[in-house]
């Protein structure tokens, strides 16, 4: 059992216990499901011809995939030592990642085109939530070693 789960770990955020609490199982049920191998000729199929069925089979991919994968990003951060996930800045990513993972991990099938576009409206949101990931991990790292933000930046 974990000594430091989403619910207990990151209680300082604005999601409430039970929804922390849920996205912790939803967590769990995709870890145990299969991966299933990414490969070029899976994603070309998709797109070869594009017909209504292949654009609804391409999203009903995307929707069995991401939460998976997402689940998977989510622990490998709750896993963290608890120094570094104490972190405000880090916490706040695993905070995004736990909050994106928990709306496609409960989105519902998409069976109609016009589900595909909202589905598609929804999936631009969610990676807009994460264009700051980088630069807050990067003022993390700074959070954590003491060292001015700018220097870390230069580093690279």
């Amino acid at each position: 059992m974990r000594t430091l789960s989403l619910v207990r770990r990151f209680s300082h955020s604005s999601v409430d216990q039970q929804t922390r609490s849920n996205v912790e199982h939803l967590v769990e049920d995709y870890l145990t499901r299969p991966s299933r191998r990414l490969r070029l000729s899976t994603l070309v199929s998709f797109g070869q011809p594009v017909t209504k069925q292949s654009v609804l089979d391409s999203v009903n991919y995307v929707l069995s995939e991401i939460p998976r994968r997402l689940a998977t990003r989510v622990r490998s951060m709750e896993n963290l030592p608890f120094i570094v996930g104490m972190n405000p800045f880090m916490s706040r990513i695993l905070d995004v990642h736990a909050s994106s993972f928990g709306r496609i991990a409960t989105y519902p099938k998409v069976t109609t085109l016009e589900e595909n576009e909202k589905f598609t409206a929804e999936l631009e949101r969610l990676v807009n939530s994460h264009v700051n990931d980088i630069p807050q991990m990067a003022k993390g790292y700074a959070y954590h070693y003491g060292k001015p933000l700018s220097i870390i930046l230069d580093a690279s």
